[in-house]
């Protein structure tokens, strides 16, 4: 199963996902690596900013360079392409529709897998019903607070810490569930929140914060990637400053708001034309 570069990216979303609550304000900054024959990388692929401010997550990735904003007061989500002035804008019972439309197609493949040359297709049911029901095994290091979660699709090892307040953890974990599912529904090819959402349960039960997660993929060539967080429980001027930008951009009237598949479409494109080869290296 060939891993593509959008994808990669996706795995790198579900590593660094995070959320506000309520009247608290802070932010965390992700860099995710990834490592390849046993060597420690020492450059990101990937950056995240997320800035936690009036019951809504920023979310900004360089590499996208487009922002995510949840609204959990409204229930909506809003995407801004800054440098192509454009953004989309769908609700949490539309964001909830399509993950039922995909477990729905999941099961439908399962039932009536493919059946082509140079697919495996055991391959791709077995993962997509881990998709559908992830099974771990866990181990977890309370001393160190190390959790790992073993299966053999993918693993997670979590280095933990304990949060500053009981409810910083409630709602980090309740909001980065409602991410999961935004970064399927935002990105090709990318994973069914189910793996990211057992994660976070396991995280609550535990009542840790996750400081470093490694992600494992044991299929197809396999990716090793390494998320490290940063967070910082008060914004500075410079994160209210970029709040009041993205903001400011939205309610511009030359930012011109599309359907969440017309955003897709125009993204991809523009990927494929970045990625295209050229004769010179």
């Amino acid at each position: 199963m060939m891993i593509t570069r959008q994808f990669q990216i996706f795995l790198a979303s579900i590593l660094f996902m995070a959320s506000v609550c309520g009247a608290q304000e802070f932010s965390i900054y992700t860099r995710v690596y990834e490592e390849s024959d046993g060597k420690v990388a020492k450059n990101p692929i990937c950056r995240s900013h997320t800035i936690l401010h009036a019951n809504r997550g920023y979310d900004f990735i360089s590499e996208l360079g487009q922002v995510t904003i949840s609204d959990f007061g409204s229930r909506r989500v809003t995407v801004l392409h800054g440098s192509r002035k454009l953004a989309t804008s769908f609700s949490f019972d539309d964001l909830e529709q399509q993950i039922e439309k995909a477990h729905q197609s999941a099961e439908k493949f399962l039932k009536e897998p493919i059946q082509q040359t140079g697919f495996n297709t055991e391959l791709a049911s077995d993962f997509i019903r881990f998709q559908l029901q992830p099974e771990f095994q866990e181990v977890y290091d309370s001393d160190r607070k190390y959790l790992t979660l073993t299966s053999d699709i993918l693993t997670y090892e979590a280095s933990c810490a304990p949060p500053p307040a009981a409810k910083t953890l409630d709602t980090y974990l309740r909001f980065t569930d409602w991410t999961a599912q935004v970064n399927y529904v935002l990105i090709s090819q990318a994973m069914l929140p189910g793996p990211r959402l057992q994660l976070n349960r396991v995280l609550k039960s535990k009542e840790v914060l996750p400081v470093q997660i490694v992600l494992t993929m044991h299929i197809g060539r396999g990716v090793k990637l390494r998320a490290e967080h940063q967070y910082q429980w008060e914004l500075e001027k410079t994160e209210r400053q970029m709040i009041h930008d993205w903001d400011t951009q939205l309610e511009n009237p030359t930012t011109k708001y599309v359907s969440l598949k017309e955003f897709q479409e125009i993204l991809i494109q523009e990927q494929r034309t970045a990625t295209r080869p050229t004769t010179t290296r």
